[in-house]
C-alpha cells in the first residue's frame, strides 16, 4: 500500500493520521507533513499510527525529530499505536519512542471557558 495520510485541526489540535508503508521513499515527505502539523496546531498533534503496515528506522528518525521539533516550540507530538498492526507498534516500542511521550489514544480536550 503506498503512503496516504489524513490530516484534521480542530479547536488548536492537529490529527494526522497515517496509511501504508513509512520507508526511506516518503521519510521527506512525512517530516514536511509532520512538521506542517505542528505549526498548524496551537497546542498538540495526535500522530495516529493505525492505518500504517510498515515501518523503518526512517520512520522512527522523522518521529523523533518532529517530537523534538513540538517540544521547542512548546507543543506536543503524540504517537498514537493503539490500532496499529502489533508489528509496527513493536517496532515503535522497541525504539523507545514511547519512553519519551505518552502514546494517546486521543489529545485532551482544550479545557472548557466559561463566560
Amino acid at each position: 500500500m503506498d503512503f496516504a495520510y489524513e490530516l484534521s485541526v480542530t479547536t488548536g489540535c492537529g490529527c494526522l493520521m497515517l496509511h501504508g508503508e513509512i520507508d526511506l521513499a516518503v521519510r521527506d515527505e512525512l517530516r514536511a507533513l509532520l512538521f506542517f502539523a505542528i505549526d498548524l496546531s496551537h497546542s498538540a498533534t495526535e500522530v495516529d499510527l493505525g492505518g500504517v503496515t510498515f515501518l523503518d528506522c526512517s520512520g522512527i528518525g522523522v518521529l523523533v525529530a518532529a517530537t523534538n521539533t513540538a517540544r521547542r516550540r512548546d507543543r506536543a507530538l503524540y504517537v498514537n499505536v493503539n490500532d496499529a498492526p502489533a508489528v509496527v507498534r513493536r517496532v515503535v516500542e522497541i525504539t523507545g519512542v514511547l519512553r519519551h511521550q505518552p502514546a494517546r489514544s486521543r489529545i485532551p480536550a482544550e479545557p472548557s471557558r466559561r463566560h
